[in-house]
């Protein structure tokens, strides 16, 4: 059976001159091939906005290990790289983190991409704070001992949650 035939293929649409090489949250990116995937620059540039990134890479995966072992829509991943060590021995300098645009809120403690006033995102973890703080507070931390500072959640700007990495061993 060619892939087309499928009940759940939906073909590329039109990419107007716009549209190329820009990654929207919740939209297919498109890239060079079918199955591309964005990998977008950690620091804003001036064409960037809260759901409009250039991309400065494309990836490529198999449509089975993103649904099936990720658990991710195509139309929901983005890469971003890391630019320091600050996540170390989790992440480190030069990996990419796979994040799940589809998730804009808290759920549940772990590492996710955010954004700063500035437009620059950072993969730094997320943790709910349960007591010494008021209703909603959370830290937001580094692995690296001493980094870290507590907001309301309502003051954090999610852009997705990490979910894999690509990255040397």
């Amino acid at each position: 059976m060619h892939y087309s035939d499928s009940p759940d293929y939906r073909p590329l649409p039109e990419v107007t001159e716009e549209a190329w090489g820009k990654y929207i949250p919740g939209e297919r990116y498109r890239g060079i091939a079918e199955n591309s995937v964005a990998e977008i620059d950690p620091f804003a540039s001036e064409n960037s906005s809260v759901d409009n990134y250039e991309a400065v890479g494309t990836w490529s995966f198999p449509s089975d290990f993103l649904t099936g072992v990720l658990g991710i829509r195509h139309e929901d991943i983005f890469l971003v790289a890391l630019p320091d060590n600050s996540m170390m021995p989790m992440l480190q300098l030069g990996d990419r983190a796979i994040a799940d645009s589809s998730i804009r809120r808290y759920r549940g403690d772990g590492p996710y991409v955010i954004r700063d006033v500035d437009g620059n995102l950072y993969v730094r973890l997320l943790t709910k704070l349960l007591y010494n703080r008021e209703e909603g507070d959370m830290s937001i931390a580094t692995l690296n001992p001493g980094e870290a500072y507590f907001v309301h959640a309502q003051k954090i700007d999610i852009a997705g949650k990490v979910i894999g990495k690509v990255g040397a061993i």
